[in-house]
């Protein structure tokens, strides 16, 4: 969870260790994008393209993480 300054939301992202390699990765295998890398304060970000149509979250954590 991370603190928000606007409205309240629901995100689900998934974590990588180098988000420019993993959209590599998955650009090969077809997977499509839907927004380029950008730079939040926790971290680097982008969002792929789920069969049915929604998004899925994809970062690079900048913080230190638990797991």
């Amino acid at each position: 969870m991370h603190p928000t300054d606007g409205e309240p939301a629901h995100e689900l992202f998934l974590m990588c260790d180098d988000v420019e390699a993993t959209m590599a990765e998955l650009t090969a295998k077809g997977v499509e994008f839907t927004i380029p890398i950008t730079e939040e304060r926790w971290g680097l970000r982008t969002a792929l393209r789920l069969p049915g149509g929604g998004e899925l979250g994809l970062y690079e954590p900048r913080h230190p993480v638990t797991i």
